[in-house]
Order: C-alpha cells, then structure tokens, then sequence
C-alpha cells in the first residue's frame, strides 16, 4: 500500500491517507478530501514511517519538535 500525508484545507490537521483513494473524510472536521487536489507533503509505503511523519508534524505544531525527535531515537522499534 502507498501511503501519503496530506494537511486538512479547512482545519489545518495533518492526515495519513492512502493514495489508491480518490477521497478521504478529515477527523477532526468531518471535511471529505479530494485526495488529488491536495498537495502530498510526504509518500511512502511504510505504515510506520507515516505514522512518524504525522507526529513530527504535531510535534512541530505543538513547538514540541525537539523533545519529540529525542523520544523517537531513543525508542527501539
């Protein structure tokens, strides 16, 4: 499966979807995506590596990047 993180239009809230769909609903505003007109900030095929990318981002969002980064390469996956 090819997996991709896209930012919810409406309310701003990053989303793991999965690219063989054409359309996704946001969680947190019910908003339904139209996959192919959003700009895909990241691609992979690892469920775990998205999943990542999703808590850097809210990490970021949060201004918690830097402890989240250090929790993560401590972590033994």
């Amino acid at each position: 499966m090819r997996y991709g993180v896209v930012v919810c239009p409406k309310c701003r809230n990053p989303k793991v979807v999965l690219l063989s769909f054409k359309t996704s609903k946001c969680a947190r505003c019910n908003k339904i995506l139209d996959i192919e007109k959003l700009k895909i900030i990241y691609k992979t095929d690892s469920e775990s590596e998205v999943r990542n990318v999703i808590g850097l981002i809210n990490a970021d969002n949060d201004g918690n990047y830097d402890d989240f980064k250090k929790m993560m390469s401590e972590q033994k996956f």
